[in-house]
């Protein structure tokens, strides 16, 4: 079927597939769009970058010793337990593993909060039931979904020594750096990296 001279050519008509497919394609732009703005924001405001947003260079600590003498992080060392522990008020008060620090038997000592980043199961347990040894009080304990490189204690603004403190009761000399902003602000945490 030809045109006639002069006469335009009728547009073709769209289908429901058509008008189906176009309408999909614009929706799925418009999700792309979205997720592209999302990704924007959290890298500007540095969400998901781990410790590397707020680490400070060249401030660790050494005064721990490994007791077992392996030389790995603390993580590693201890035994896998379930991941429930009973209230401190269960362990015997007669029989501390060692002597509290002086500086953690002050009254406003800092909670600790005990995260297993990626150390194996139970660790966190058994980390939290060295800290309570100690003489510090547990705050949380639970997994952390982030990406620090190694056993790190965490410290809030105005809580670096007792940061030094609580490293010098864990093996494997932790690193000590000031806090980032996706944990806490008024606590010490402690990051499990196996």
């Amino acid at each position: 079927m030809t045109t006639p001279p002069g006469e335009s050519t009728p547009p073709p008509e769209h289908g429901p597939v058509a008008l189906v497919a176009r309408l999909l394609t614009v929706q799925l732009l418009a999700v792309i769009g979205v997720a592209a703005l999302i990704a924007v924001v959290f890298a500007l405001a540095g969400w998901g970058t781990g410790d590397s947003v707020t680490a400070v260079p060249g401030e660790t600590t050494s005064s721990a010793a490994d007791p077992a003498g392996s030389g790995t992080a603390s993580a590693t060392a201890t035994a896998s337990t379930p991941a429930t522990t009973p209230p401190a008020a269960t362990t015997p008060a007669s029989t501390p593993a060692t002597t509290p620090p002086a500086s953690s038997t002050a009254p406003d000592l800092p909670k600790v909060d005990v995260l297993n980043q990626s150390a194996p199961g139970g660790s966190a347990s058994a980390v939290a039931d060295r800290v309570r040894s100690h003489g510090w009080v547990v705050g949380r304990v639970a997994d952390f979904h982030g990406n620090v490189s190694t056993t790190t204690v965490y410290y809030p603004p105005g809580l670096h020594q007792e940061a030094r403190d609580l490293a010098g009761d864990l093996p494997g000399s932790p690193r000590v750096q000031a806090a980032f902003s996706t944990i806490s602000d008024t606590h010490l945490t402690v990051i499990l990296v196996g």
